[in-house]
């Protein structure tokens, strides 16, 4: 059973430590408030009733209307101040989490985009609901209980041995109802992280799956994991359901019993007014607490395991030292012995090649060779496992990625919509993006496959104008199967497992 509280989540996040800290104050205060309250109850209506000690009523009520006022005070910053941490606390995690990701390699980035997904929209938020719900009676417990439960010990040494003996019961079912529950909650977690992955790699190779009429094949299987992720919900709920109504039985027992001994002792004689009715209105602020936790418990379980979950994924995406030196863009680009190992093999393995200004460097070999993946290793965006990417004598890894990027355009095989806007065929996409990349003044210019959806009159077109950023003294670097662009590079690099470059006449 995961603990309460995660500790990782007060060093993650600044709101997060903030927030906690004025909880605990405030749950100092609040036990404060609670036991002046009982105290000064008890003492107006054991004047009302006892003709020994009239009178006197005006001071003591305006103490108790005074401690009401400073404990709705009290909830009443605290549900102010709630509402506002607990968004900033999730942003902040949110915002660590897509950092995280974006500065991660490419590799292992795409290995968990579909966890990272589905934690960074959706099972985020259950910390929020633990924030405001579970964590501030997490809280309460901590501070109300022990001085409530030491106050009635105070006044009536057995009503305090019989509060105190029913709160080891509540919180023994309480541990056995999460132990229950941590499978559940980690069950729902891991069906909803399967079906944002499996809508994610549908999504991504959907347009090969209408190319070979199968874009439907895929429903039966997104459906069956819709399916488990509603079993897995509903089996929450159910759980939530049940062991709430258990608990509040359990806490409605536990009062009952204080006032069953405390109502006897009164009609016998052997306790005072003031003690009893004292014992009378704590015990039910002792296990009020307690009773918030097990409303909000299930609520913490999902927003618990929405925080390992993100723990844990942050540790398996470590931040890569960000470089921070500024090279001359007008350098060769270098590729030394460059291997990035994937799940089928190493593509590319031992890739060696200088890529000059002026010049034009096509990127050929069969399909899975790695001439994608090597322009990624230009860009920084992938970590070779052998060798490395030079900009001059400087590795890329060491550069500044602002600086950096600010001079590459890169132009992939599916250019992205933010690039191209919406409602255009694969053609029209890949000039509008052409036309952008080649507009600027940009040193380096990496292109994947730019002619591959064009035709003959607008290949001519874009090799004229790689030809001319060549001539202005850019480096083109571009990856194709197409014949005419092959011919009109200055070099061409074979990619593959025996890498070797040769020079056009």
């Amino acid at each position: 059973m995961p603990a309460p509280f995660d500790p990782r989540l007060a060093g993650a996040s600044r709101s997060a430590r903030r927030y906690l800290v004025l909880t605990g104050a405030m749950g100092l205060a609040t036990a404060g408030c609670v036991v002046a309250s009982a105290v000064l109850v008890s003492a107006l209506v054991e004047r009302a009733v006892s003709p020994e000690r009239p009178g006197g009523f005006g001071p003591l009520l305006g103490l108790l209307a005074s401690v009401f006022a400073a404990r709705g005070a009290i909830a009443w910053l605290h549900a102010r101040y709630k509402h506002r941490a607990a968004p900033r606390a999730v942003a902040e995690l949110q915002n660590q989490l897509l950092v995280r990701m974006a500065g991660a390699d490419q590799r292992v980035a795409m290995e968990h985009r579909g966890l990272a997904a589905t934690l960074a929209t959706r099972e985020i938020d259950g910390i929020r609901a633990y924030l405001t719900g579970y964590l501030p009676a997490l809280v309460l417990s901590a501070t109300v209980t022990p001085v409530a439960v030491v106050a009635v010990a105070v006044l009536d040494p057995l009503s305090g041995v019989v509060v105190a003996c029913g709160i080891p019961l509540v919180v023994l079912f309480m541990i056995l109802v999460g132990r229950y529950s941590e499978g559940r909650s980690a069950k729902r977690l891991d069906a909803l992280s399967r079906l944002s992955a499996e809508l994610m790699d549908v999504i991504a190779g959907l347009a090969t799956l209408r190319a070979l009429g199968r874009e439907f094949a895929p429903a039966r299987r997104v459906r069956e994991l819709g399916r488990a992720h509603y079993r897995a919900s509903m089996a929450t709920l159910r759980t939530a359901f049940l062991s709430g109504l258990v608990l509040e039985l359990l806490t409605t027992f536990c009062v009952a019993l204080v006032a069953v001994e405390v109502g006897l002792r009164l009609v016998y004689g052997e306790m005072g007014l003031f003690a009893g009715l004292a014992a009378l209105v704590l015990a039910p602020e002792a296990y009020l607490p307690i009773r918030a936790m097990g409303a909000q418990f299930h609520a913490a379980q999902d927003g618990v395991a929405a925080c390992a979950k993100t723990f844990e994924l942050l540790d398996q995406l470590p931040a890569r030292p960000r470089g921070n030196r500024v090279g001359d863009a007008a350098a060769a680009l270098q590729l030394r012995s460059v291997t990035v190992s994937g799940r089928d093999g190493s593509a590319p393995q031992g890739l060696g090649a200088v890529l000059r200004p002026g010049e034009i460097t096509a990127l050929v070999g069969a399909n899975g060779s790695g001439k994608s993946t090597a322009l990624r290793v230009l860009l920084g965006l992938v970590v070779p496992d052998e060798g490395e990417a030079l900009l001059g004598d400087v590795p890329i890894g060491e550069l500044d990625p602002a600086w950096w990027w600010g001079q590459v355009r890169w132009v992939p095989q599916a250019p992205p919509p933010s690039q191209t806007g919406g409602g255009l065929s694969l053609g029209e996409a890949q000039r509008v993006a052409l036309a952008r990349a080649l507009d600027s003044p940009a040193r380096v210019f990496l292109l994947d496959e730019p002619t591959a959806h064009l035709d003959a009159l607008a290949e001519a077109e874009v090799v004229g104008a790689l030809r001319a950023k060549a001539r202005a003294g850019a480096t083109v670097v571009v990856v194709s199967h197409r014949a005419a662009l092959v011919e009109a590079a200055d070099h061409v690099v074979r990619v593959g497992v025996a890498e070797r470059a040769v020079a056009h006449a």
